[in-house]
């Protein structure tokens, strides 16, 4: 057994929790809770979920019944909070006074545990996740990151969508949809509970906190299937990459410049240089060219991504 106080620890909960401690000598804490919950989850139904109810939980509790009383308790502790969707995980946190751990820690819980989703609330919030939409369709780098998922993995399966949702079912979703989604994939299993800084929680008081979390099961994940576009950096400009699986019907491309600027460039022609290079300014490029092995020959550029359906453009 290591003798180094500060040596992270990682142990499963009786009612399957993850429980993640990471100590250090610092003065300040922070309290992680991470689900298995991201976009790649869902559905052409229900994309934006995730991202809704992540709003949502900061809504108000059985305990904290409103949006106020949970910003006052943070305030007083002289802590921080928020959250984050992405394709793998929805993530919750606060970070704050190391000496207000286990505070923290039960805001964070009760928040995942006792939302209220309060009907006037997920109204009120319809419209601050369309405009977060909105705001990430107009960011350079939020609409070229999801439009090269779409690149990526062709527009038609969850793992090519942008994390944020469709505005078309954020626009629909209603009350029981979350308490549903909620209830599905908050799953025990497909949690962590991470204490990262100047403290610790014991198994007990962790399986605790946690006691009233929903009992849903892990649901298996789709697997992506990408459009086997290989990315392989430190190539030479204008040299062939080297086909990397023998496949009799498949033939060497050199790609970053002519694919890219065929089907990206020409709808965002200030955000491309003369290699095509996207959102990349020398002399990056200069020193990491970038070269694509295509391994499949795509039939149109709807299928590359140009269907703008698929990230909420209209």
């Amino acid at each position: 057994m290591s003798l180094n106080p500060y040596t992270p620890t990682i142990s499963t909960l009786g009612n399957g929790v993850s429980l993640l401690n990471a100590p250090s000598s610092s003065r300040n804490v922070g309290v992680f809770l991470i689900v298995r919950a991201g976009s790649r989850d869902e559905t052409a139904e229900t994309s934006g979920l995730a991202h809704y109810l992540e709003h949502m939980f900061f809504k108000g509790t059985e305990r904290r019944p409103t949006t106020k009383a949970i910003s006052r308790e943070i305030d007083r502790l002289g802590a921080s909070t928020n959250a984050y969707t992405d394709t793998e995980e929805v993530a919750y946190f606060a970070e704050g006074p190391a000496l207000a751990l286990g505070e923290l820690a039960d805001v964070i819980a009760d928040m995942l545990s006792r939302p209220l989703f309060a009907a006037e609330e997920v109204e009120r919030e319809r419209n601050v996740v369309l405009q977060e939409l909105g705001m990430r369709l107009s960011d350079p780098d939020g609409w070229i990151w999801d439009r090269l998922g779409t690149v990526a993995f062709g527009g038609g399966q969850p793992m090519s969508w942008s994390a944020a949702g469709f505005p078309a079912v954020i626009e629909k979703a209603t009350r029981e949809q979350l308490i549903k989604y909620h209830r599905s994939f908050y799953a025990p299993k497909s949690m962590c509970l991470v204490i990262a800084g100047g403290g610790s929680l014991t198994d007990e008081d962790a399986e605790r906190l946690l006691a009233d979390i929903p009992r849903g099961k892990p649901r298996p994940r789709v697997q992506g299937q990408p459009l086997e576009i290989l990315l392989h950096l430190l190539a030479r400009p204008g040299d062939v990459v080297n086909q990397l699986v023998a496949d009799d019907d498949v033939s060497e491309r050199t790609c970053w410049p002519d694919f890219f600027r065929k089907n990206l460039s020409d709808t965002v022609p200030d955000l491309t240089d003369q290699n095509g290079m996207i959102g990349i300014r020398k002399p990056i490029d200069e020193q990491y060219p970038v070269r694509v092995a295509v391994r499949r020959c795509f039939a149109s550029a709807e299928r590359t991504g140009r269907n703008d359906s698929y990230i909420g453009i209209p």
